[in-house]
């Protein structure tokens, strides 16, 4: 099967031929989002959420030619919501150790805060 038969497959809810075009679109799905995101994990996660969505909208796909630019203006999408979120975290971050150094006491609230993020911190470093 040529891509464009396997596009219109996929289309029609054939899962075979969505994950063959995953096989001819995932080496540069994950050198996008690692280019982006700057880690494998969170590039594994961008490429995974950008996949799922394409085969749950695969359907409403109107031209067989337009795949290419379809997935990669979704997968830029996605990859941009985890920048998004990368920023924040490393924001929250930031001002959770600024009040540490300026020795505010911290709740317990506050330090739950600091351990989960301190952990998210270091799965996306």
């Amino acid at each position: 099967m040529n891509e464009k038969q396997l596009i219109h497959s996929a289309g029609k809810g054939d899962k075979e031929a969505f994950a063959k075009l995953y096989g001819l679109y995932k080496d540069r799905l994950y050198r996008y989002a690692y280019y982006r995101l700057g880690n494998f994990c969170d590039a594994e996660d961008a490429v995974c959420d950008t996949v799922l969505m394409a085969f749950e909208e695969i359907r409403d796909l109107r031209k067989a030619s337009a795949f290419s630019a379809w997935i990669f203006r979704m997968h830029y999408s996605t990859c941009s919501k985890y920048v998004i979120k990368l920023i924040s975290l490393k924001r929250m971050r930031m001002k959770i150790v600024l009040l540490n150094e300026q020795h505010i006491s911290v709740t317990p609230l506050m330090f739950l805060i600091q351990k989960a993020t301190s952990i998210l911190f270091n799965v996306i470093s």
